[in-house]
């Protein structure tokens, strides 16, 4: 203390204006430190994103800047994980949510906060508040196990190394891991990934990763500033009837997005964009596959780059069973998609690029 004011610890506090700094500064490191608490487990968010209420959806994630399509927008480990346990016995209701309370037991008492803070859908008809079984179902993403994932990248990395010898049914069992997610072993609670609205024409793709047992969120195409960063919750390639009583189903609400909002002949030619896209996978080895799904997805906006390296790998594995072998700008090009969808570390990125190195050194 001296005569121009309180001393704390080395900020001498000489006016109001001071005060008024000084004061906001210390709740920006309490909130800061609030943050850190309750997100221990978080790796990134974008500064171009923000979690903030959305008219007619509750909480949502909205863009402050323009992001690009690629960008990295969350990487998140989960506040907990829960298996798809193996037994002999069908679990029952009261089994699975005794699994999930144990598991929220463990969390501190911020982490419990977040996980309760987030919307649940509650199923049965004479509950009125949520359980913590209803608010994991509500909001899980898919998890793999992480001797999937090596046994997979392990499988393309053996091409390399005896490239004059390698097989057309080598090629294809690599190319089909690669055109497969990995089984899913279980769901991982992502506490900002949750905060994720639906569409149908969505903006952003998820990936997990096993080997850090984290999960990631990236851009697919171009978000304006003040646009809603949306996934979505389900298969694309559902008429709007089918998504509408899925979507009812598990998360009890009808979704209005603009894909959903089509009238007249544009639902009717939309829906039969997505039924065509969704029977035309069992047609793989067709002629113009590749062409014709390319030319689906582009009319029904959704030529983005999850579904265009989906797309991109099947023409692949049609061109090996055919004996053209692996192109290498084509090879080239399903990499950068895989890149920008799911991140430069991703498995499939791993597994192309063991592939390239094939189709770069073939005899």
């Amino acid at each position: 203390m001296n005569q121009h004011g309180e001393i704390v610890g080395e900020i001498t506090v000489r006016d109001s204006a001071s005060r008024m700094a000084l004061l906001r500064l210390v709740l920006l490191l309490c909130t800061l430190v609030s943050v850190l608490a309750v997100h221990e487990r978080l790796a990134y968010v974008s500064p171009k994103i923000t979690l903030t209420q959305v008219h007619g959806k509750g909480m949502g994630l909205v863009a402050k800047h323009d992001v690009a399509e690629g960008e990295l927008l969350i990487d998140e480990e989960p506040l907990f994980e829960l298996s798809t346990q193996q037994t002999w016995f069908q679990p029952t209701e009261e089994h699975t949510r005794s699994r999930v309370q144990k598991q929220v037991d463990l969390l501190s008492a911020g982490q419990k906060q977040e996980f309760f803070s987030l919307h649940a859908f509650i199923r049965q008809k004479f509950q009125k508040t949520p359980n913590a079984l209803d608010v994991f179902r509500t909001n899980a993403y898919p998890v793999a196990a992480v001797e999937e994932e090596e046994a997979a990248i392990a499988s393309a990395a053996a091409l390399t190394s005896t490239v004059n010898a390698v097989t057309v049914t080598q090629q294809q069992t690599v190319l089909l891991s690669i055109a497969k997610p990995l089984t899913t072993t279980g769901a991982g609670l992502f506490p900002l990934i949750s905060r994720l609205n639906s569409a149908c024409a969505p903006n952003v793709h998820y990936s997990y990763h096993p080997s850090r047992k984290a999960a990631s969120v990236h851009a697919i195409s171009k978000i304006q500033s003040g646009k809603e960063v949306l996934n979505s919750y389900l298969s694309l390639f559902l008429t709007r009837q089918e998504r509408q009583i899925y979507l009812q189903t598990n998360f009890g609400f009808a979704c209005d997005c603009s894909v959903c909002n089509l009238q007249g002949k544009a639902l009717e030619h939309s829906d039969e964009r997505r039924s065509a896209l969704q029977n035309l996978d069992s047609l793989l080895e067709a002629h113009d596959y590749y062409t014709t799904k390319q030319q689906l997805l582009a009319e029904e906006g959704i030529d983005t780059s999850p579904n265009m390296f989906k797309a991109l790998v099947d023409s692949l594995r049609v061109d090996v069973a055919l004996g053209k072998g692996l192109e290498e700008q084509k090879v080239q090009r399903t990499i950068a998609l895989a890149i920008t969808c799911k991140g430069n570390e991703a498995r499939e990125v791993k597994q192309l690029r063991h592939l390239l190195h094939l189709a770069t050194n073939k005899a």
